[in-house]
């Protein structure tokens, strides 16, 4: 199933335990983000259980805090957008770069990864630790002085100093997923280059349901 403006509106809204705003997307076979600007309104968003390989595409949500993608077959991410973020659980996926974790907002303070192969990796909570300050819990899990030092004092090693250089080279491997990509797709063939930026610049920047629907029509068609 495609997220579709239709859809956002008429799925199921609800407020979760910690009395945010949910848009609920759980179950429903989707194998890629789109059209998400009709969700501006929602401070949590629930994709757990569908069929997800990347998790990217979100446009600007300043209102998200939370976000679960717990239970696909997530490999990469791209969050830049999600500029609020605090709570996030990727739980049962299939990441294993640490690179992709380098990616994550500066701002996070409880993430799961459990399930996931990166956390199998040689000195990953350390990493995690020392890539993200703000966090206090990761996978369920309390992070105390302690570690926080053992974190420090790694990085500041010769040991850190060689993880870090995997982890370069781990970017390096990685193609750059572009937002809006999925729509300009579905585009007529003889779209140009500049109308393309600017289709991918209208989807980031909607801010109605309506609207993407207008772009969708002219650009795309009625699907």
């Amino acid at each position: 199933m495609r997220i579709t403006a239709e859809l956002i509106q008429q799925t199921e809204h609800r407020m979760n335990p910690l009395g945010e705003f949910e848009l609920v997307l759980r179950e429903l076979n989707i194998a890629e983000v789109e059209n998400m600007g009709a969700a501006r309104t929602f401070e949590s968003i629930d994709l757990v259980s569908n069929k997800l390989t990347l998790l990217s595409n979100f446009p600007k949500l300043p209102n998200v805090v939370s976000l679960s993608a717990a239970n696909n077959f997530i490999e990469q991410i791209e969050l830049k957008n999600l500029v609020n973020l605090r709570n996030l659980d990727l739980s049962y996926n299939r990441i294993s770069m640490l690179s992709e974790l380098a990616k994550l907002s500066r701002k996070i303070e409880i993430l799961s990864l459990i399930g996931n192969p990166v956390t199998r990796r040689q000195h990953y909570r350390l990493y995690v630790v020392s890539k993200i300050p703000s966090l206090l819990v990761l996978d369920f899990v309390k992070i105390g002085a302690k570690e926080r030092e053992n974190a420090k004092r790694l990085f500041n090693s010769s040991a850190g100093a060689a993880l870090e250089q995997d982890v370069q080279a781990e970017k390096k491997s990685v193609k750059t997923f572009i937002p809006g990509e999925s729509i300009v797709n579905r585009a007529p063939a003889n779209l140009s280059s500049e109308d393309k930026a600017k289709l991918q610049e209208r989807i980031a920047n909607a801010k109605s349901v309506s609207e993407i629907e207008i772009i969708q029509r002219e650009f795309v068609g009625a699907a």
